[in-house]
């Protein structure tokens, strides 16, 4: 007996199981059941998941039913060994899958903290460089000042001193 491969289909357009469960209105247990050959695929998600992922040819789809064929019990043991390997590979790509979107809400944040100490750091700069003008235009006026001393006689070093002034 043949069956639509799901998992194929959710590969071929990436999406994962959850995802297509939620699209379909089913929990991703039963998803998880019909993908293993567990339950059968109702005719009505079968319709849904081919305008889903606009399919056109849904016969490249279908696979053998392996629970149907008269199979020896260690070729049983290892298929579903396979299918519990498959069902670890999948909680391993929905963990993968979590971890990409913390490290993409990681970098968002990081790339966003490092646009504000730009930010920061422009005005600083823009701080300094009104800090250093104003310096350049008091050594200017201290040494215009102290010309102006020298040439009415007045010693600037000890302007403290001098009551007669």
């Amino acid at each position: 007996m043949q069956r639509i491969d799901l998992a194929k289909i959710r590969s071929d357009h990436s999406v994962s199981q959850k995802d297509l469960a939620e699209k379909l209105g089913v929990k991703q247990s039963f998803l998880s059941n019909i993908e293993r050959g567990r339950s059968p695929l109702p005719p009505e998600k079968l319709d849904k998941i081919i305008e889903i992922f606009d399919i056109e040819n849904i016969d490249i789809y279908y696979i053998e039913d392996i629970g149907s064929s008269n199979m020896s019990k260690s070729q049983s043991d290892n298929t579903n060994s396979i299918i519990n390997d498959s069902a670890i590979f999948e909680k391993f790509v929905g963990v993968m899958e979590k971890m990409t979107e913390a490290k993409n809400a990681n970098e968002t944040e990081t790339l966003s903290r490092i646009e504000r100490l730009q930010d920061r750091n422009d005005f600083l700069s823009s701080q300094v460089d009104e800090l250093r003008k104003d310096l350049t235009r008091l050594l200017h006026e201290n040494f215009a000042l102290k010309e102006i001393l020298i040439k009415n006689g007045i010693d600037y070093g000890n302007t403290q001193n001098h009551e007669n002034v």
